[in-house]
């Protein structure tokens, strides 16, 4: 069972590894940024349950372990946070200073019946 604790460790432990991940993809842009960005919260989502209901299926919980599963959980979610509300705010920011908004075109307006050009007579 020791090998065991071990992998449950290496999984838990490869969580820590996506916050700073998540912070390097986050100032990507690119084709496949979005699908890395998915894949790691799914990775981070999959593993939190799985190492956990795994270890306390088996009886292989520790405190340690769970300190270090709750620290990766909140590290993870913190960068999330800090980095959404940084984003934000960058919005806002280039708003103010007259920037382009971040939003698709208008529809062009439509032609009322005043303006239409008249039709050929024939």
């Amino acid at each position: 069972m020791g090998s065991l604790h071990f992998w449950l460790t290496v999984v838990t432990a490869s969580r820590w590894l996506c916050t700073p991940l998540w912070w390097w993809l986050w100032r990507k842009q690119g084709g496949g940024v979005v699908a890395a960005r998915v894949a790691i919260i799914a990775w981070f989502g999959l593993t939190d349950y799985c190492d956990g209901t795994f270890a306390r299926h088996h009886g292989l919980v520790t405190e340690w372990g769970g300190w270090l599963d709750h620290l990766a959980d909140w590290a993870f979610a913190l960068s999330i946070l800090l980095l959404g509300m940084a984003e934000s705010n960058g919005r806002r920011r280039r708003a103010r200073r007259g920037a382009a908004p971040i939003a698709p075109p208008a529809a062009p307006a439509r032609a009322g019946p005043a303006e239409r050009p008249p039709r050929a007579e024939g």
